[in-house]
């Protein structure tokens, strides 16, 4: 009985449990090119995200699976607005991964899924800020994760020479949504 209750309350933790994340000051998304960083530390940026299994791998369906369960029984606008671009980052840090690995088709699907997760992420913002719904102070720690997304997308693009569009498109609409949430 004992380990069947230890089961159940991990199996809780897992899918309820909330990720932190660590938020570095980023320069404005109107830095050029050449503005850009020579390296950005993606374990640094978006700590504690890790790129973990990534799509191609033989587990890949467990942690989508789990993600989706959890997306499923979050409520609210700004919360799911929240988890979106925690899914987002998570694909974004993915595709790094499979770049470097030259895994370039696998990349691209994985960054087609941050794009719809972005996309979801600002649908939902939009619907909170038409609702007046309550980000409850996190407002401004969302947008400056979508900064980090924004800066990581525009990196990543700058040191692979065009073979990602995708990294553009995340560009525009982290920047589209950060603007959303603050009012621009």
């Amino acid at each position: 009985m004992f380990k069947k209750i230890t089961v159940l309350v991990a199996a809780f933790v897992l899918v309820l449990s909330q990720v932190a994340f660590a938020v570095a000051k980023t320069p404005e998304a109107s830095m050029s090119p050449s503005e850009l960083p020579e390296t950005i530390n993606s374990f640094e940026l978006f700590w504690p995200i890790a790129p973990g299994k990534t799509m191609g791998d033989s587990l890949y369906f467990l942690k989508t699976l789990k993600e989706n369960a959890r997306g499923m029984i979050i409520f609210g606008n700004p919360e799911k607005a929240d988890y979106k671009v925690l899914l987002a980052t998570k694909r974004l840090v993915e595709a790094e991964k499979l770049i470097t690995e030259n895994k370039e088709d696998l990349a691209n699907k994985t960054l087609n899924s941050a794009v719809n997760n972005l996309e979801a992420a600002q649908n939902a913002v939009s619907s909170a800020v038409e609702n007046k719904d309550d980000f409850q102070g996190n407002g401004q720690t969302l947008s400056d994760k979508l900064k980090n997304i924004d800066l990581f997308a525009r990196w990543l693009a700058s040191k692979n020479e065009g073979k990602y569009e995708s990294l553009k498109i995340i560009s525009e609409k982290a920047v589209q949504t950060s603007n959303r949430l603050e009012g621009k």
